[in-house]
């Protein structure tokens, strides 16, 4: 029977935290996504369920059948449930036509919120919150074992709701979204309810004896226990807020992190409530049990302070994820991260409620409602505690104090359940808790955490920092102090800086669409970073720019730390700030918009993925006037499919939509603009309003109207081809949130998803107006924009090789596109940043010597630079240091592959194997020293071992493809290849080898369409316009075919094939005379080529001088005396000339 009704009992945990988590999202979505919305949220929730176990605790007493009513409420909480989702589209409705007088009330706001979200879940949090007595009066019928009953049942219903986090984030939300999930939920709840029914029915429930009142009297002792539970119920959650504040430092700031932290935390809980229970039976004196376990846990509290602050070092040594961790091993490490830190603690704390049952309670006398006061004690203490340290604590007096002083009060608890004189001690004890607060609070230094605030800012110090209600602010500068870089960031997330890529973005963000609106006046920004993008739209003559910004921190900060991008916009008049949530105040305002920005950031963190959804794009389309723009930015170190999506969300919303990127750096952000309507740009116009945009785009090298058109990366149909089969991101099924793809190797993505968008060249020409006599467009003009278009796709080319770690061949790429738009600056701070990347790397190597790492950097930057002495220099002196060093054993290997010392690379990448295993990269470069040796099996089987090791290394599979089309393995070829084009579209070279495969297999139509792709994504050479020749000539297209082999020849002048091929179409064109001329010099060029003679003899033929013919085919025959070819038609031209002399 027990063991049926503790699984009864764990699914009814598991439902419980199913719910709060949906009803936590549900009404993020409805009340906004600020801390103070969500705290009132939870609180609402958790003042339920307090309610709820108090009052059926003593209804438990009552009822001779508790599990009867047990399935009673559990059928309760799914009506209520129910009840909630029906009640979604009135309030929806209520608050967007309260927004606008409740916004400027912003207290009376959240109280009004509070409210709702009481009075709706205050059926089901009610009903949920008796569970635990009410089962516990089911279970708890004897004096013996009582506390253990409880611990157990405890520590189960806490496991399950452990279980039920997990489930919702990585499985429920993730696979099936809001409504499944929902449902999900209710189906446990109908299954628990009806086999509690069913269960009590058939066993024969018996009745047990109630006692005939209600009402509990509480001796002082029994007061004491309840008052003390209720203050560790406030410090239990007090460490959860403070936990999950410091620890999304570390975790990150994604949806899993707050799970997993959750998780860990109830985990340790529900050991503890197991742990608790058996303690509790032992013991003779449960209060002095239950002082010890507070003290026990403020002890632990403070070891996992200290533990915080060695986390970094921590991750260094033992939890760096590398490229090839898994996500599922990601976030095992994340969690035995977050279970070092709240496990000890938790475990104490988790073990109270039973013990305090205990200290309670002798006998079975009343157990629902002995349980229920423990209970509603207990959690109301933690409402209290998360709401004064999430609302209070942390602003007034830092996470750091807070801890600490949680951590005394923690302690004092402790002491003072051990003391016999609790009146006395208890004045004595609250005068120090106070003293020692104060001393903490003035005591603790702000830059305790500065190594925690820092994990993620490696290179980049913290200089100031706020801890706000919305999470923690911070501005960190770069180490080298010569650039003068700084960045903001909240809760360890980037949001904006000083580097010349988020200026460019900010900029970007900010003149774009002011300068593609016809006559912008209204304009709304969501999200302020530094505050450089609402000046760069100001610069515009509009008339009102409403900001709304979740964090009044980020807009003090930004005031006092980048001044210089944001030129004090906050005194502009036009100005007008709103502290809310962005995706609320779009939601619910009634005002409309010209133009309205979106300045999220990163797409797939819990800070900016419901930015990112489809609802939220309709909400913004919405309140555009006719003729309005949606903008967003967005970064290209998505996961390829993460970024698909967002292109798909966006568009399906805004059709008519087209990306923004600038080549003047190494630039991994771009910004996406989308309207109902077809967005055209008058030329006259642009031109005309560049001086407003001037001023700060030329700051970073985006110098005239030309320079800004470049930027156009992306059309609206390119957009569609790129995103086609993607999945759209909602509020129902966030899969941008709640995306699998965690991304540890971001320069990758950032290349893969620039190579597909260049596989997707934009038509420029569509969104000009082509009216000279309006837009200003003449010949001259439009032939100066195709110039810096061109330009722009070839400086692209070199970020693609700059990602590819080929740095000297993308500073060619870039000086080529520079040559040009001479006239252009556009490259010019390519070349500095490359020049700032390597001071930078010799400055972080110098500060750390004896470190690895930062020289392994250094080394492979100059290898990039194809200064190989230099790296070699470095790489000799760290051998010396340390003779097991595998990773520089293999750039020892590559520098030596890459100078052609073959037999030198072969034992360098012998012994880095040899010290550290076959790596996915030893492979590789194995493969190519066996391929440069003319072994082409061996080769092919090492890049097939570097593919299992690292299946995404495109590089393997084009070599593969290279050896396979070597071998006339055409078909083979072709999968290998386009593998290798599915990761990374924008490879020309694997394109056209891609035309070779089809062309060797005689299907010339799919050899010319690969051919043209090739040559748009930048392939030159003559090898390609050679045999896209051939194609068109077998496809009868010979015109084009001669243009090919006449570019081919420009370029190699003396390719005796490409005179032949080309002769041979002329001929079918009826250009004997120039045919002659090119098959004579084939035959100087070639002469061991019987082919030539006779085609050059036959040609003479057609034109009737048959002695030149047999002159030729004499010629041919002394060379070639076995041609049967040249034998046959030397003696049929001989017949005929007989003939026609006759």
């Amino acid at each position: 029977m027990n063991a049926f009704l503790l699984i009864l009992f764990f699914l009814s945990g598991f439902a419980s935290l199913v719910y709060e988590v949906l009803w936590t999202r549900l009404f993020g979505l409805l009340l906004g996504n600020t801390t103070l919305a969500i705290s009132c949220v939870l609180a609402a929730f958790f003042t339920g369920l307090a309610l709820g176990g108090r009052y059926f605790g003593r209804r438990a007493d009552l009822n001779p059948r508790p599990l009867r009513l047990f399935a009673g409420m559990e059928m309760a909480i799914l009506l209520s449930g129910l009840v909630i989702l029906l009640l979604r589209g009135p309030i929806e409705a209520l608050f967007t036509w309260a927004h606008p007088w409740l916004v400027p009330h912003p207290l009376l706001y959240y109280l009004i919120r509070f409210v709702i979200a009481f009075m709706v879940m205050l059926p089901a949090t009610f009903f949920m919150g008796g569970t635990l007595p009410v089962m516990s009066r089911a279970f708890i019928q004897s004096r013996q074992g009582g506390a253990g009953q409880l611990g157990r049942l405890y520590g189960i219903n806490t496991l399950g709701g452990m279980a039920g986090c997990l489930a919702t984030a990585f499985f429920f939300l993730r696979s099936f979204g809001f409504t499944a999930a929902y449902a999900a939920a209710i189906g446990i709840d109908i299954f628990i309810a009806g086999s509690a029914w069913l269960f009590a029915r058939s066993s024969g429930e018996s009745a047990i004896n109630a006692p005939g009142r209600s009402r509990i009297s509480l001796s002082a002792a029994e007061r004491v226990i309840l008052t003390a539970m209720a203050l560790s119920g406030f410090i239990a959650m007090s460490y959860e807020v403070l936990w999950s504040r410091l620890l999304v430092f570390i975790l990150t700031n994604a949806t899993y992190s707050f799970s997993i932290m959750l998780a860990a935390f109830l985990a340790s809980i529900a050991l503890g409530g197991f742990a608790g229970g058996r303690w509790a039976e032992r013991t003779a004196n449960p209060r002095r049990l239950l002082g010890l376990l507070e003290i026990g846990a403020g002890l632990c509290a403070a070891l996992a302070f200290l533990l915080l602050q060695y986390i970094p070092q921590l991750q260094h040594h033992f939890f760096m994820p590398t490229a090839m961790t898994s996500w599922w091993e990601w976030n095992g490490i994340r969690f035995l991260q977050a279970f070092l830190v709240t496990s000890l603690a938790g475990l104490f704390l988790g073990a109270t409620f039973p013990a305090g049952f205990r200290a309670l309670s002798d006998g079975p006398e009343q157990t629902g409602t002995k349980v229920g006061e423990l209970y509603f004690y207990n959690t109301l203490g933690g409402v209290l505690g998360s709401l004064a340290t999430g609302l209070l604590l942390i602003g007034w007096l830092g996470a750091a104090a807070a801890m600490l002083v949680m951590i005394v009060l923690n302690i004092l608890l402790g002491a003072w359940l051990l003391s016999g004189r609790l009146l006395r001690q208890s004045l004595i004890l609250a005068i120090l808790a106070l003293i020692l607060a104060a001393a903490i609070t003035r005591l603790t230094p702000p830059a305790l955490l500065t190594r925690l605030y820092s994990i993620s800012e490696t290179e980049y110090p913290l200089v100031a920092m706020r801890e706000g209600i919305e999470g923690t602010v911070t501005v960190h500068r770069h180490a080298s102090g010569e650039t003068g870089e700084r960045r903001i960031d909240v809760d360890g997330l980037n949001v904006a800086g000083s580097s010349r890529m988020l200026r460019t973005l900010q900029l970007l963000q900010g003149h774009l669409p002011m300068m593609l609106h016809s006559d912008p006046h209204k304009v709304l920004q969501i999200g302020f970073g530094t505050g450089q993008t609402s000046w760069a739209a100001l610069a515009h003559p509009i008339s009102s720019f409403q900001l709304v910004e979740i964090s009044p921190d980020v807009l003090s900060l930004s005031s006092e730390f980048f001044q210089d991008l944001n030129r004090d916009v906050m005194k502009d008049p036009r100005f007008q700030p709103l502290i809310l949530d962005g995706k609320n105040q779009l939601r619910y305002t009634g005002e409309r918009y010209d133009v309205i920005m979106n300045d999220a950031n990163y797409a797939v963190a819990t800070a900016s993925a419901s930015l990112f959804t489809r609802d939220h794009f309709m909400n913004g389309r919405r309140r555009l006037n006719p003729g309005g723009i949606f903008s967003t930015w967005m970064t290209t170190d998505l996961h390829p499919e993460d970024f698909r999506i967002v292109l798909k969300t966006f568009q399906s919303v805004f059709p008519h939509a087209v990306l923004w990127m600038a080549p003047n750096c190494i630039n991994k952000q771009v910004v996406l603009m989308g309207s109902v309507d077809p967005l055209k740009i008058d030329w006259a116009k642009w031109q005309e309003r560049w001086p407003q945009a001037a001023a700060g785009l030329e700051s970073v090298d985006i110098r005239s109207p030309h320079d800004l058109f470049a930027c156009l990366l992306l059309d609206e149909q390119g957009m569609a081809r790129l995103s086609a089969g993607a999945a759209v991101n909602s509020d129902d099924h966030p899969v941008l949130e709640f995306s699998t793809r965690d991304v540890r190797a971001r320069d990758l993505c950032a290349f893969q998803n620039l190579s597909a968008m260049l596989a997707e060249p934009a038509d420029w020409r569509q969104y000009l107006r082509m009216d000279a006599n309006r837009s200003g467009l003449e010949a001259g003009a439009m032939a100066q924009i195709e110039r810096y278009a061109r330009a722009s796709r070839q400086m692209f080319q070199g970020m693609l090789q700059f990602y590819q770690g080929q740095t000297r061949r993308a500073l060619s790429t870039m000086l080529n596109s520079s040559r040009q738009i001479p006239e252009s600056r556009l490259a010019s701070g390519f070349y500095e940043e490359v020049d700032r990347q390597t001071l930078r790397l010799v400055q972080t190597m110098n500060r750390a010597p004896a470190a690895i790492a930062p020289r392994l950097e250094l080394i492979r930057h100059y290898i990039g630079l194809e200064r190989y002495e230099e790296a070699a220099h470095l790489l000799r002196s760290l051998l010396r240091v340390d003779v097991q060093q595998p990773a520089a054993a293999y750039e020892m290997a590559r520098i030596h592959f890459l100078q052609a010392r073959i037999d030198s690379a072969r034992i360098w990448i012998d012994r880095a194997v040899n010290e550290g295993g076959k790596s996915a990269g030893a492979s590789f470069l194995s493969g190519r020293i066996a391929e440069r040796e003319n072994e082409l099996d061996r080769a092919l089987g090492e890049y097939r071992s570097a593919l299992a090791r690292d299946p995404g290394m495109l590089e393997a599979h084009a070599r593969i493809g290279h050896i396979l089309l070597q071998q006339g393995r055409y078909a083979e070829a072709r999968q290998s290849l386009l593998a290798s084009l599915q990761a990374a579209p924008a490879q020309g070279a694997v394109a056209m080898e891609m035309g070779d495969a089809f062309l060797f297999e005689e299907k010339p139509e799919q050899a010319a369409a690969w051919y043209r792709r090739a040559r748009l994504l930048g392939q030159t050479g003559p090898h390609l316009y050679h045999n896209l020749g051939n194609a068109l000539a077998l496809l009868g297209i010979p015109g084009d075919a001669v243009e090919c082999y006449r570019s081919a020849l420009r370029q190699d002048p003396d390719n005796a094939e490409l005179h032949y091929n080309l002769a041979g179409v002329l001929i079918r064109l009826d250009q004997d005379r120039e045919a002659v001329q090119l098959l004579e010099r084939a035959i100087s060029l070639d002469p061991g080529q019987s082919d030539y003679f006779n085609n050059l003899a036959m040609l003479h033929r057609k034109r009737g001088d048959y002695a030149a013919a047999l002159r030729i085919f004499d010629e041919g025959l002394r060379r070639h005396p076995a041609s049967r070819l040249l034998l046959t038609n030397r003696q049929t031209t001989l017949e005929e000339n007989t003939r026609r002399l006759k």
